[in-house]
């Protein structure tokens, strides 16, 4: 267990760290959020709004829509007509993963009596983008307030709007009929309620981010245990009074989502969808001259892509020769998302980014069992991207503002922008034109 930071002065501490009062306990929890997206500042969302337009010109371009979406506006569809949530009439099989990549399609096509998927898939695309509005707010605003001492750090914090939407998973899987921008919608507001340790306050707010993220993914529990974790070693406040909220917030959640589990159940007879049961096991990479360490053999194996898949372009299969991806750009990869999963082990104050990065090794763990077990998926990894890029730039913006000379601190600060803005970017626009086509 890593140690607990020690309290920093309190000219350092940021306001998203301040104890909150009773008026502000009282707050409702849709209150709340509203209440976070209105303070960053003018700037910040000029940036968010700015970053935006990444994903618009993305599908603009590409005119990108992933076959998964067809899978599941099929069951959408079927639904509207009457059919029943199945692919084929009168033969349930739960056949998608993402209840919300489902039923919102099916609500745009029966609220605007589409004729075809035109239309829902831009209505979802829009609600995408506004996820991603979220979740990127929801972060910068937490970056740029850790950082609010530094006008380089804080600088750092503004940029990552930017930075996480040219991560060209992140962008794909939300603008292309996937449920990514859904995830991140969800999961940003919920790290925001443990790493500033507001959790205790707003355990109804909790449970239902915890709902939402169930409804978009079912494996989302993944990712709640790993922000319940990170909050519970990292964030300031209590940690019998967060243990007690977290509890709370689970009741809710598990209230909000039973509805949906019994009809699965009862309709589908089983609570987990067949894609996910039908996948399982279709790989195997330990050697039989294993026996209970070849778990670990796997997913020592299988390590260096999942850490390489992290920031890579979609379906990098990490060889070389021509047609392939350069080969400097699984380096890169691999050396990033190092420091990204492992800087929460290092003994520094800055909480925000060890959280991150905690989070972002519990998802990193999660998806070399799964990269072990089942084909690899590259939806999966806009999470882990997300977290880990949060991560690295809470890790640059710390030690830019650690740095006493100025002048050395912005360079310090402009090498990490320009890097990972000049990866990213890199990676981004090479991946347009072969999408598009």
């Amino acid at each position: 267990m890593p140690s607990r930071p020690a309290t920093p002065p309190d000219a350092a501490i940021p306001a998203s760290a301040a104890a909150t009062t009773p008026a502000q306990t009282r707050l409702s929890p849709l209150r709340t959020v509203a209440g976070w997206l209105r303070k960053p500042s003018a700037l910040v969302w000029s940036v968010v709004g700015a970053s935006l337009a990444i994903p618009l010109f993305f599908v603009l371009f590409t005119h990108l829509a992933w076959e998964d979406f067809f899978i599941t506006y099929r069951f959408s569809e079927n639904l509207v007509h009457g059919r029943g949530l199945v692919y084929w009439p009168g033969e349930r099989v739960y056949g998608f993963t993402s209840p919300l990549n489902t039923l919102l399609p099916a609500l745009f096509a029966w609220v605007t009596g589409a004729a075809d998927f035109v239309v829902p898939l831009w209505l979802f695309r829009f609600t995408s983008l506004a996820g991603l509005a979220v979740a990127t707010a929801t972060m910068a605003w937490l970056l740029t307030r850790e950082h609010a001492t530094s006008g380089t750090a804080h600088a750092l914090g503004l940029l990552f709007p930017v930075i996480a939407l040219l991560e060209v998973k992140t962008t794909a899987f939300a603008m292309s009929g996937q449920e990514a921008g859904l995830v991140l919608a969800f999961l940003a507001p919920a790290f925001a309620l443990a790493a500033t340790g507001r959790w205790p306050a707003h355990p109804l707010l909790g449970g239902l981010l915890a709902a939402g993220l169930l409804y978009t993914r079912p494996d989302a529990f993944i990712y709640l245990g790993a922000v319940a974790v990170a909050g519970y070693l990292f964030a300031p406040g209590g940690r019998r009074q967060l243990a007690l909220a977290l509890l709370k917030s689970g009741l809710v959640c598990a209230l909000a989502y039973l509805p949906w589990l019994l009809f699965t159940w009862g309709y589908y007879g089983s609570p987990v969808p067949h894609t996910v049961l039908a996948k399982y096991g279709v790989e195997g990479y330990a050697s039989s001259a294993y026996g209970l360490t070849a778990p670990l053999v796997a997913g020592l194996v299988k390590s260096p892509f999942v850490l390489c898949w992290a920031l890579s372009p979609v379906y990098d299969w990490q060889l070389s020769g021509p047609g392939t991806w350069p080969v400097w750009i699984h380096d890169v990869a691999i050396l990033l998302e190092l420091v990204a999963v492992l800087y929460w082990l290092l003994p520094t104050r800055d909480r925000l980014g060890r959280a991150a990065s905690l989070v972002a090794f519990i998802i990193f763990g999660y998806l070399v069992y799964a990269a072990t077990v089942a084909q690899f998926a590259p939806w999966y990894y806009p999470p882990l991207a997300f977290m880990s890029l949060a991560a690295l730039v809470s890790a640059a913006a710390t030690l830019a503002r650690r740095v006493r000379h100025g002048a050395v601190a912005r360079i310090l600060a402009v090498g990490a922008a320009a890097g990972l803005l000049g990866f990213l970017g890199f990676l981004f626009t090479a991946s347009l034109r072969p999408l598009r086509f």
